[in-house]
């Protein structure tokens, strides 16, 4: 799937979860598919952290985040781990703000774990290419 990083009236900005290899392309061995998608109702349906799969209309621009239509929307089931406070797209819309603060730019999720004994979450995050990490406490 993919992560609902961004979501406005009609659109959204979706993240994969999982990086690709695009070396062939210039985008290195670590790089993660963003589109935005144009999606009536987006803001009532869906918010930022979910996992969705999307199928795209037509076709989807080759820019970086691509752009492109969205025919449907599939919500994947919330992660939350047995013995967490938070969810899983809790931590993530927690972890924008924080980056919000530092910069404009949207960011990638390379990984996001709970770590039950210390009662929080650990999310690694690219933001305008630079790799960072941070623990987000469940509460």
């Amino acid at each position: 799937g993919m992560y609902v990083m961004q979501v406005d009236q009609e659109k959204m900005l979706v993240v994969d979860t999982t990086p690709t290899n695009s070396n062939s392309n210039g985008g290195g061995e670590d790089f993660y598919d963003a589109v935005f998608f144009i999606y009536p109702n987006a803001a009532e349906e869906l918010k930022v952290g979910q996992r969705v799969k999307v199928e795209g209309s037509g076709e989807i621009l080759d820019s970086y985040p691509g752009q492109g239509g969205a025919k449907y929307v599939e919500v994947l089931p919330e992660y939350k781990p047995k013995n967490a406070m938070l969810s899983e797209s809790e931590v993530i819309e927690k972890a924008i703000e924080i980056t919000k603060k530092k910069s404009d730019g949207w960011m990638i999720i390379r990984s996001i774990e709970f770590h039950e004994e210390k009662a929080v979450w650990k999310v690694e995050i690219k933001q305008e290419g630079q790799d960072d990490e941070m623990e987000i406490k469940d509460e």
